[in-house]
């Protein structure tokens, strides 16, 4: 009741008397979702010079970038559900008929794409030059790289490519000729189809239980998370690679097949899988072929290892600020609160 009375005067002050929702949003910095909701239907009018300009619009009011990003992908999470689960969008939300108008507008994979993005830019926001560039490269990021975009800002994929099959263990698959000549390769599972680094043949993605029993050396393997941090990918393809987890290395006379897992699977379109081929390939001076398998993840993926330290950084930041003796000072002779989610690591 206190903070509640605190916060009340603070707002009158503010306001000089007349207190309305806009200028407490003002006050805190804190955004209405109407901005998200313009974010969005500039994304899929494909519309960046609106984009920034919400950005700056943004900039000018000081909200705060980061739980802008936050509510957006809380935003997103309720689209995406709702075009799964229509009965997920409950009528007391005040945006729920919004909702339901982009559940339509967006794909199921534009949804996808965008909340990760979402969720993986915040701990970005405190490496850009300032939040309001890290909130913008954010929006850029999500209107320039969209499912089957070729990813990374390369070429798109030819139209005329078998499209990208998320197939059963029984599915047949095609291949297309490699367009530079390379040693044969053996035999790969009868569940999945190879992308090499020098075709662009359609993906299957099967589920992990049809993957080969061969199981290489784990002394042979290499660190996957340090190995996807070294590759030079951007974009779609670095998406890609940061979700996924090294279930086997074989490292043959005639090349290397590596097999990944990922939860994600709307990321591995035709063009990133061969981008992440071509990457690899480059890196170690040896066609590799890249098996990509639908699963969840035994251990961790780059990006799930990427959030748990921030997320350490950031509890040690909180302790560090608890235990400081201005900070106890100002709590104890002024009442004074730190704002939960506010401490930011450095």
């Amino acid at each position: 009741m206190r903070d509640a009375l605190s916060l009340t005067d603070q707002a009158i002050a503010y306001a000089a008397g007349k207190v309305s929702e806009e200028s407490v949003r003002g006050m805190l910095g804190t955004l209405d979702d109407s901005y998200l909701i313009r974010i969005l239907d500039s994304l899929i009018a494909k519309d960046g010079a609106t984009l920034l300009a919400i950005s700056n619009e943004m900039g000018e009011r000081s909200m705060s970038f980061s739980l802008a990003l936050q509510d957006l992908s809380s935003l997103i999470q309720k689209i995406a559900a709702a075009q799964i689960v229509p009965e997920s969008v409950l009528e007391d939300w005040p945006e729920a008929n919004e909702i339901r108008r982009l559940a339509t507008l967006l794909t199921k994979e534009e949804a996808q794409l965008f909340y990760q993005i979402t969720i993986t830019s915040r701990p970005d926001l405190s490496l850009a030059p300032d939040e309001q560039t890290g909130f913008a490269m954010t929006l850029l990021r999500m209107l320039a790289f969209r499912p089957g975009s070729g990813g990374g800002g390369g070429s798109a994929p030819n139209p005329s490519a078998p499209p990208v099959n998320i197939a059963r263990p029984t599915a047949t698959t095609h291949s297309a000729p490699a367009a530079r000549a390379s040693a044969p390769a053996p035999a790969a599972p009868a569940a999945t189809k190879p992308v090499t680094s020098t075709a662009a043949p359609a993906i299957s993605v099967a589920p992990v239980a049809a993957a080969s029993n061969a199981v290489g050396n784990p002394a042979e393997r290499p660190d996957w998370h340090a190995l996807m941090r070294q590759l030079p990918v951007k974009g779609m393809v670095q998406q890609l690679a940061f979700q996924t987890e090294l279930q086997d290395w074989s490292d043959l006379a005639t090349g290397v097949k590596a097999t990944i897992v990922t939860p994600m699977p709307q990321l591995a379109s035709e063009a990133s899988v061969a981008r992440l081929a071509d990457a690899l390939t480059a890196h170690f001076g040896k066609p590799v072929k890249v098996f990509i398998e639908k699963g969840q993840v035994e251990g961790k993926t780059v990006a799930k290892v990427d959030q748990q330290i921030h997320q350490e950084k950031r509890q040690n930041a909180e302790q560090l600020i608890a235990a400081d003796p201005f900070i106890q000072q100002l709590e104890k002779e002024f009442g004074a609160k730190v704002v939960g989610g506010s401490v930011k690591p450095l």
